[in-house]
């Protein structure tokens, strides 16, 4: 985690080079954590090809790892995202799931689900998690 949080991923070389790394420590690394990283960065290349890996880990038991495939999942189908969203929202969410969650309502520009994720964001605790969805949650209300 370290090194992956060290690296300059604005550069192509770096991007390029470490994109094959990255789909092992996303696929098999045995800390959630490290998963989580991994699939992080990789939801920003945007890639069709790891929308398997993205599904894959919509269900996973860490809500890092989860949280990290439904951000990847917006970034390549919306729909699938939102209607994945919305499942795991009537369950029992919280940590990075529970912002990546309600980050995908928030961008869904669905107004109906304005009550519940309002309602959400207020109860977050002040936090970096909570900071983070302040702009998605300003658009939501536009």
């Amino acid at each position: 985690m370290y090194t992956l949080n060290k690296l300059d991923w604005r550069q192509e070389n770096v991007r390029t080079q470490m994109e094959p790394i990255l789909n092992e420590l996303a696929s098999n690394d045995p800390k959630s954590t490290v998963r989580g990283l991994a699939l992080s960065i990789l939801g920003a290349y945007g890639k069709p090809e790891y929308r398997a890996l993205f599904e894959k880990n919509l269900n996973d038991s860490s809500y890092s790892v989860a949280g990290a495939a439904l951000d990847g999942m917006m970034m390549l189908d919306s729909n699938v995202a939102i209607g994945q969203a919305k499942k795991m929202a009537a369950g029992k969410i919280k940590g990075k799931l529970l912002e990546s969650v309600t980050r995908v309502l928030m961008m869904s520009g669905d107004a109906s689900l304005f009550s519940s994720v309002s309602k959400t964001f207020d109860d977050m605790p002040f936090s970096q998690a909570k900071f983070n969805l302040v702009q998605p949650f300003a658009q939501m209300l536009v």
